[in-house]
C-alpha cells in the first residue's frame, strides 16, 4: 500500500513541485606552476565566470587540480557550458596541462604505456620502492611494469644496477651522473623501454659527503637520451619520499610524452 502511494501519487508530486538541480563537474590536472602563479594567469576567465560556475584550486606535492563545478536546472546545457570554459582554461595552460580528467599519475602513466605497448623498469635508492608500490596499485600494471631494484647500498647499484664503482667514488651516490647511470641500468638490467632511477638524502644521517639534506636526483631514459632533474625538499623524512615519488613519476610521465 505504502509502495503504490509514493509511485502514485508522492514521487510524481515531488517531481512536478519540485525541481532537481543538475551539478557538472571537470578537472584540469596541471603540474609545474603553483596556484598562486596560475590564478594570476587565468585570472581574466575566473573573474568572468558565471555566478553558477565556481573554480576550486586543489594543490597537492607541486601539482595541481583545477575543478570547474557547475550548478543548474538544464543539465545538458550546464555541461556544454562546463565543458567550454574547461577547454578555454586549459587553452591558457596548455605548458602545465597533464590531464583534463581526475586521475593520478600512476594511471596517466600507466594509460600512456599500454597504449603505447612499452615497459618500465625502475631502480630506486631513496625511495625505496615507493614509486613501485604507486605503479602497482594500478589495475593491469603487469602489462607494461618489469620491476623496480630498490639499491639503497652502493654496492647494491653497483651489482644489480651497473653503476660504476668510480663514479660513486667521485661523483657520489647523490649525483646527476648517477641517477642517470641507475635509469640506465634499470632499462637494461629490467628489459624495459623506459628507464627511471632516483637517489637523495632525505633526512640527516646519511654519509654522502656534502649533500645538503633534502637533495634528490631523479633520471629517466630510453634507448637513446637520458633526462635528469635535481629537486630540494625541506620536509620530514616521510613527506621528502612522498614529493620525490611523485615529483619522479611526473618526470617521467613528461619524458613519455616528450615534454622535456
Amino acid at each position: 500500500e505504502m509502495k503504490g502511494i509514493m509511485e502514485d501519487h508522492v514521487i510524481p508530486f515531488l517531481r512536478q513541485n519540485f525541481r532537481r538541480e543538475s551539478i557538472c563537474h571537470r578537472t584540469i590536472m596541471t603540474a609545474g606552476l603553483g596556484e598562486s602563479f596560475i590564478a594570476e594567469r587565468i585570472m581574466s576567465l575566473e573573474e568572468n565566470l558565471p555566478s553558477h560556475i565556481k573554480l576550486a584550486y586543489l594543490p597537492n606535492n607541486w601539482m595541481v587540480r583545477l575543478r570547474l563545478t557547475g550548478r543548474g536546472d538544464d543539465e545538458i546545457r550546464l555541461i556544454k557550458e562546463v565543458e567550454r570554459y574547461a577547454g578555454e582554461l586549459a587553452e591558457m595552460l596548455q605548458d602545465i596541462v597533464v590531464a583534463m580528467e581526475d586521475l593520478s599519475l600512476e594511471h596517466l602513466i600507466g594509460k600512456q604505456l599500454a597504449t603505447q605497448e612499452k615497459t618500465l623498469g625502475l631502480a630506486e635508492s631513496c625511495t625505496g620502492g615507493h614509486i613501485a608500490h604507486k605503479i602497482t596499485q594500478v589495475m593491469g600494471s603487469a602489462k607494461y611494469f618489469n620491476g623496480s631494484i630498490v639499491s639503497y647500498q652502493n654496492e647494491t647499484k653497483k651489482k644489480l644496477v651497473n653503476v660504476d664503482g668510480q663514479l660513486l667514488e667521485e661523483k657520489g651516490a647523490v649525483s646527476e651522473e648517477v641517477a642517470a647511470a641507475m635509469a640506465r641500468g634499470a632499462r637494461k638490467n629490467l628489459n624495459a623501454d623506459f628507464g627511471l632511477g632516483i637517489t637523495g638524502l632525505l633526512s640527516p644521517g646519511g654519509d654522502d659527503g656534502d649533500v645538503p639534506v633534502g637533495t634528490v636526483w631523479m633520471g629517466v631514459c630510453d634507448a637513446d637520451t637520458v633526462k635528469t632533474k635535481k629537486i630540494h625538499v625541506p620536509y620530514d623524512r616521510l613527506k621528502n619520499k612522498e614529493i620525490a615519488t611523485d615529483m619522479a613519476l611526473l618526470l617521467l610521465w613528461k619524458f613519455i610524452n616528450k615534454k622535456v
